[in-house]
């Protein structure tokens, strides 16, 4: 029984709590392994969006008209040394 490359993707679901295994691996019984998880290209861009709405969360509504101006202009909303 060969284990997987330790950069061999390995598919999984997550379910009720649980990451279920699309396909079996070849492991012994009790063997112990780390995880990297990486999720889907669409599902890290859904994710980036939310990190950054959550990040934004503190701007009044003249700064949001802002940065929807400059992202349509595809313009740089902060500049260097602005904090917030």
């Amino acid at each position: 029984m060969n284990p997987p490359s330790t950069a061999a993707p390995i598919d999984a679901v997550y379910e009720q709590g649980n990451l279920r295994l699309l396909h079996p691996l070849p492991l012994p019984e009790g063997a112990q392994v780390r995880l990297r998880l990486e999720l889907p290209a669409g599902d890290r861009t859904l994710s980036a969006l939310d990190d950054l709405l959550e990040a934004c969360s503190h701007l009044s509504e003249e700064q949001w008209q802002a940065f929807e101006v400059a992202a349509k202009r595809r313009e740089p909303f902060f500049r260097s040394g602005d904090s917030e």
